[in-house]
């Protein structure tokens, strides 16, 4: 983690905490989520976030951009979406008129589009991934080349 330095916190989830931070080296704002390691595990739907998130690739989708692991957190760094969330912009509004309404549903259904067509694919390839979730290496959570020898 000693690539980003923390900007403010964005909010918290059931899974963790998600933070603003800048890369030192880039300058780049990201979005950082961080999730306890229970007993220096990964839960189950954390790992699952992460294969299916990385492999994610359209406008409408936060894209995905690594996962750091410590000792005592997963942290899954992402892109920042700086114009917040739909939700939060629904609930200040309180309405749209229609042409918004039209927009934001247009490109709601273009990524679930995506999500369900990525979906079917994912499901019947086959899996690739080296190692249990608990002790996966960090190469390839990152989509990094692998080499058992070295573990």
């Amino acid at each position: 983690m000693d690539t980003y330095e923390e900007v403010r916190s964005i909010g918290s989830g059931n899974f963790g905490v998600t933070r603003l931070m800048r890369n030192r080296d880039t300058g780049e704002l990201v979005a950082v989520k961080t999730i306890p390691r229970g007993n220096h595990r990964i839960n189950k739907s954390a790992y699952r976030e992460i294969i299916n998130h990385r492999s994610l690739r359209h406008p409408n989708i936060i894209q995905f951009i690594e996962a750091i692991l410590t000792h005592t957190h997963l942290a899954i760094v992402m892109e920042y979406a700086s114009g917040g969330e739909l939700f939060d912009r629904i609930v200040d509004l309180e309405r749209f008129s229609e042409d918004e309404a039209r927009y934001f549903f247009q490109q709601l259904i273009w990524g679930v589009s995506y999500c369900h067509h990525m979906s079917s694919m994912l499901h019947s390839r086959p899996k690739s991934a080296v190692g249990t979730p608990a002790y996966i290496a960090p190469e390839i959570l990152n989509l990094q080349e692998y080499d058992g020898k070295v573990s």
